[in-house]
Order: C-alpha cells, then structure tokens, then sequence
C-alpha cells in the first residue's frame, strides 16, 4: 500500500472513532457534525472501488467499537470459543459496515455521472438508514439524543430525517477541509448548509418543544411506577421472582397511590399456560404463598410473562386488575434472533441443539391491538421492538395509542454500554410519535421519556430501584404515522437516477425538449434553446471542465445543421 493509500485509511479510521464517539456512551455529540469529515475527504480523487474499500473501513472500526460488548453476549448462547465468539462478531460488523460501503460507492459513481458527490451521499446515508437491514439499527439520530432540540424532526420523517442535517453539516466541513488541502475556493452554498441545516434545526426543535410542552400540560395526566427487580439472568422461579415484584409493588403503594404498575419483560418468569393464566396470576400474584383471600396489589399491573400456547411459547405483555382479570395480552412481534429463535432452526435442527441457550419462541401477529386500561390505550413493545422505528410507527398507526411502554430485560448484556445505547436509542419513539414512553427494564435502564423527547428517573444498571412518574394521555398522530417511509423510497428513486442517468443527458433532454421545434415550424423555439445549451456549455469552460463543455455543444450543432 502506498503513503496516500495508508493516509485515506488512516482518515477512514478516524471517521469510524469519530462516529463511535459521538454515540453513547460516550456521548461526545458535537463530533455527530463532523464524524463523516475524515472519510469524505479520504474519497477525493479515488477509484470507486477504492471509495467502497474505505466506507467499509470506516464502517468496520464503528461497528465494532459499538460492539464490543457483543462477543460475551454471543458466547452465552452455546460453548463457544473467544476466538468463534469474536469472529462471529466481525462477521456481523462487516456486514454492517457494507451499508457504509455502498453509500461512498453511490456517492462516486454518482460523481462521475455528473451529480453532486455530496448530495448523492446525503441521500445515500438516509436510504441505507431507512431500508438496509440491521440486527440492532444504529442510526445518526442517536448521536444527538442528550439535545432533544436536534431531534424533533422525527415527528416529520422519523429517526432518518434527523439525521439528514447532521450529514448535510458534515458534507459541508469536507468540502471546507477539501477546499484548503487542494487550495482552491470552496463551494458557498456547501458552506451556507453546512451552518444553515443544524441552525435551522434547532430553531424549529426549539419551537416545537414549546409547542408539545403546552398540548402536554393541557392533556390529562396518570401516575405510572416502575418496578426494576434486577432478578438473575437465569435460574430464577416463578415464585421468587414474583415476590421481588410484589414486594416492591408495595412499597410504591404504600407511599400514594398509582394508576399502574409496569413490571420488565422477565417478572413472571416460567411459562405460564394462557389457559390458566388468571388463575395463576390469582394465587402467584395476588393472594400469594399464603394466600390469605385479600388481594396483596390493589393497582393494575402490566407485566412481562412468558406464555404457553399448546406446544407453542411467546413472550408477552399481560395487562391485568388486581382481582386477577386480564384486560389484553401482546405476544412480542419481532423475536430476537439467536437470544429468542435461530433462523431455519426448524429446518435444520441441529441448530438448536449447537446453540443450546438460544430460544425457541413463536413471533405474535403484527396486527394486534392497544392494551386498555380504562378509557385509554397502551401500546406495548418487547426488549428491541423500540428501535424498529418502522414497526413502532405500524404500531401508533393502527392502534392509536395514548401511551407508549416498552418491557426489556438487558441483563445478558451484562456491565455493558450495550443498555444505556438501548434506551437512548428508544427516546426517539416518543418523539417520532409525540407520546410518552415508559420503559421498564429488569437490570436497567429504566426510565421515562416525555413526547419531547427529555428523559428524567433513569435507573442505574444491575441494580433494584423503583420509580415513579407523571406522564400524560396523548394520542394525536403526527406527520412520520401518516407519511411512514415514503420520503425516503422517492430518496431510493432518487439515487436509483444519480446511478444510471448521467447528469448531461437529463439537462440535454430538459433544456432541448423545452424549445423542441413543433410541426408548426416555429424554429424560434429551438434557436433558443440552442442559445441557452450554449451558454450551459461556456459556464462549464469557465469552471475548467471542457469535456462537458464539448459534449453540451456537439449536440445543439447536430440540430442547428
């Protein structure tokens, strides 16, 4: 590799320290304007392959800095070695970074048919966001989640739009940084958006935070507790955990009344038949070893359980009132791969049995409805379901809910940043929906998030703690619930163009097929539209690039004989 090949990558390990460094937990969100910087100033003047080559690279050295908590994780799931543990986790690292590969890719190619390299690559970033499939989706938006001024434009297009000005920011200091080391002058309307997409968003943040402020204080309001039992990963009984629930459910009670209780995903531990869900809730929960006739809760609870349908077993959300009655259940959607299936498992086997402490659960329907509680409606999502923004938005969409709850148990990811990323991540989901959200997580984090986005009560890690909050019944849907990802399917369309079309060839047809001579004769139109290729043409020799300047003249000469 030559000096200049060692000192792009060195920039595009820079950039993927730099990208590591302004998410959690690190936290350092004013590198979120500039994290791209060293990799697209790596990119001038390179192959297209060699443009790739370093998107991966930068890609890579992110992911497995955001990783590194990942190879413990995955060798819980069977009798792995640390070197398999570690290659496995590569492996999904690379995978990832190829999203980052194909946008410095598009955004080459894009370039050398005349586009903008800057704008393909804006649009580029916000399409891999919006539709390359991640195991645990990491996005920009995460970078500036302790500013919730730079993200209420999640309420227009989801977590994607945030982050379209972070990149637009980071476009612009390249270009900046790439104007001195090439010592020419750079592009103004680059620097104008450089300064004006962060400026802009944070003035509208401000002034949308003021607004949801004054619908929260108008809408009527609940008092929510949150039990953390911090129960063992494994080897707990249904029993045992069940007193750490109820005992510090009590404690809350005694101190003032709630409105609900909301216990982790792990509370009732052991799978539970629906058939004889009530009844056992009934002596378990309520009445107890003793069982004593009186009820030990006298406040509706939400709780995590695992449920046995037949041969069949779901994790799931059970809403019940203290005489045991159960008012909705929700079986978790989307199952984590490996901690809760193996993809082609049934098919192959031998899977499971490799991976013996993976499980084996049944994925709910996608179209359930809202828990009630009273006159109002309780959308619920289990461990990562907060971060499929897209599926959470099919969520508020079809059920119109007045709150959003999330039930998580992030113990298997031990003394990790892995939780707190988890929970800064789901902060979006309140805005993207101007909703409260709840989160209740067995070991931490716990916490509550307004509709703007501000987090308060959060928990520390792998410690019991209670919590409990105000928050206030909202329902009324915003723009990212009706739109969804349309914006960023037209963006696909548009790289999709940048890709195939070249520049010229659309500006030709533009500008010819305006003042195109009709069957009436009127050559006017096409003298004119000769004159103002032309003019394209000298514009293009004045900036120096005469190969376009030819290639706009040639073709107004062929109509013009």
């Amino acid at each position: 590799m030559t000096a200049r090949g060692l000192g792009r990558t060195a920039l595009a390990v820079l950039s993927g320290v730099a990208y590591w460094a302004a998410c959690p937990p690190c936290g350092l969100w004013p590198l979120a304007l500039v994290c791209w910087v060293p990799l697209l100033v790596a990119m001038r003047a390179c192959s297209r392959r060699q443009a790739a080559l370093l998107g991966g690279v930068q890609g890579v050295v992110a992911n497995l800095l955001l990783a590194v908590w990942l190879p413990e994780v995955v060798g819980s799931f069977g009798p792995l070695s640390p070197v398999a543990c570690w290659g496995i986790t590569f492996v999904l690292c690379a995978y990832n970074a190829g999203g980052v590969a194909l946008c410095a890719w598009a955004s080459h190619r894009a370039a050398s048919h005349g586009w903008s390299a800057g704008a393909a690559f804006v649009l580029a970033v916000a399409v891999k966001e919006a539709f390359y499939p991640l195991l645990f989706p990491v996005v920009a938006a995460v970078q500036v989640h302790q500013v919730p001024a730079l993200v209420q434009l999640a309420e227009l297009g989801g977590p994607v739009l945030v982050g379209v000005p972070l990149t637009l920011a980071n476009v612009g200091a390249a270009e900046l940084v790439a104007s001195f080391v090439d010592r020419r002058r750079a592009s103004r309307a680059w620097l104008a958006v450089a300064v004006a997409a962060p400026l802009v968003t944070l003035l509208f943040g401000l002034w949308r935070m003021a607004v949801i402020d004054a619908r929260v204080g108008a809408a009527p309001e609940a008092r929510i507790a949150i039990v953390q039992a911090n129960t063992p990963h494994a080897g707990t009984t249904l029993r045992a955990a069940i007193e750490s629930h109820v005992v510090a459910s009590q404690r809350i009670e005694s101190e003032g009344p709630v409105d609900l209780l909301v216990w982790p995903e792990t509370a009732l531990a052991g799978a539970i038949a629906t058939g004889e869900l009530e009844t056992t809730l009934r002596r378990e929960v309520l009445h107890g070893p003793g069982d004593a006739g009186v009820a030990r809760l006298r406040t509706p609870v939400l709780s995590g359980a695992m449920l046995r349908h037949g041969h069949e077993h779901t994790n799931s959300a059970v809403l019940f009132d203290p005489s045991g009655a159960v008012h909705g259940i929700y079986d978790k959607a989307h199952p984590l791969v490996f901690g809760e299936y193996i993809p082609l498992g049934d098919r192959f086997p031998k899977l499971y049995r490799w991976l013996g402490n993976a499980g084996r659960l049944t994925a709910g329907s996608l179209d359930q409805p809202a828990l009630p509680l009273g006159e109002h409606r309780i959308a619920t999502l289990i461990c990562y379901e907060d971060l499929l923004a897209g599926y959470t938005n099919d969520v508020a969409r079809q059920t119109h809910p007045d709150l959003l709850v999330n039930l998580s148990n992030d113990s298997w990811f031990g003394d990790s940043s892995a939780a707190a990323t988890h929970f800064a991540m789901a902060t979006l989901r309140a805005v993207e929906h101007r909703r409260y959200l709840v989160v209740a997580s067995n070991s931490g984090v716990s916490g509550f998030v307004d509709p703007s986005g501000r987090s308060s009560l959060e928990t520390s890690l792998l410690e019991a703690a209670t919590r409990v909050g105000v928050v206030h019944w909202m329902s009324a849907p915003t723009l990212y619930e009706r739109v969804g990802e349309t914006p960023w399917w037209l963006a696909a369309c548009a790289v999709a163009a940048m890709l195939v079309v070249p520049r010229r060839r659309l500006e030709e047809a533009m500008v010819l097929g305006r003042y195109h001579d009709d069957e009436s004769g009127h050559r006017g139109r096409v003298q004119a539209g000769a004159a103002r290729w032309d003019a394209l043409g000298r514009r293009d020799a004045l900036r120096g690039d005469d190969a376009r300047a030819r290639s706009r003249r040639a073709p107004i000469a062929d109509r013009n004989g």
